[in-house]
């Protein structure tokens, strides 16, 4: 579970930094008063759609653009935007 919260938290504040233009000394200020990350173990059916619309808008998104080539930042813009 440790491994998840690591890797929660690089991504957040990727997206911090990328998409929001926050400086990479609040990004840690912002993880503190965070605290403990909780996270929901039930999908319901609302999620389960989210995740399928999510899935379907990235398998058109990378009709046109390579993987490799794509920043993080751009497909988080992309998908929640």
């Amino acid at each position: 579970m440790l491994r998840l919260k690591e890797l929660f938290d690089q991504l957040f504040v990727q997206a911090l930094e990328e998409c929001c233009g926050i400086d990479c000394a609040d990004t840690g200020r912002i993880l503190d008063y965070c605290g403990d990350w909780q996270f929901d173990t039930t999908t319901d059916r609302s999620v389960q759609s989210s995740m399928r619309a999510a899935a379907h808008d990235l398998k058109c998104y990378f009709a046109y653009h390579n993987l490799v080539d794509t920043p993080y930042g751009e497909i988080h813009k992309w998908i929640n935007y």
